[in-house]
């Protein structure tokens, strides 16, 4: 280390009074964001959630309970192709559920990536700060990857029984 104070981690041992109050003034505006930003990610956990979970829920338990209402108004040759479309509609409600708990995930790894960015120590010790060039892993780009894929193959299931249910029907 040098014999330059300007060169201590520690923020009360630099001689530079105008560089010290420039340093704390963006590290206090770092911290305020990374404290603003966990909060949200808490809050949006909870609504993204919910509302992930009771839309996926209902169109595929809808849709289950219409095709039952079919089945049992149908004809025998039908029910096979009935049962198929239900089947993707089964899988459509894995999937939703799959997609929440990522997105659950991604929230709780993004509080857990913002509550280690809002370091209070980062006002007067400048090696604080979290280099995140430097993790090896990704936990929040990989479970909102993983939420994006879930929720894609929950609107495949949905696609897929709607052209099944059509082609079962014109075949009768």
């Amino acid at each position: 280390m040098s014999d330059d104070p300007n060169d201590s981690d520690w923020v009360h041992e630099w001689t530079d009074e105008g560089y010290k109050e420039r340093y704390r003034l963006h590290a206090r505006e770092v911290y305020e964001d990374a404290k603003a930003l966990r909060d949200f990610s808490f809050k949006s956990n909870v609504e993204y959630g919910k509302w992930l979970l009771a839309s996926g829920l209902a169109v595929h338990g809808g849709a289950i309970f219409a095709l039952n209402t079919l089945a049992t108004n149908g004809q025998a040759a039908r029910i096979n192709g009935i049962l198929d479309s239900v089947a993707f509609h089964a899988a459509g409600i894995f999937f939703v559920l799959i997609a929440g708990f990522a997105a659950w995930l991604n929230f709780q790894y993004a509080a857990t990536l913002y509550s280690r960015l809002a370091n209070p120590s980062m006002m007067y010790r400048k090696d604080t700060w979290l280099d995140l060039g430097s993790e090896k892993r990704d936990p929040v780009g990989a479970t909102r990857f993983l939420a994006m894929m879930a929720g894609l193959l929950s609107l495949w299931c949905l696609v897929a029984s709607a052209v099944n249910i059509v082609q079962v029907l014109h075949a009768g």
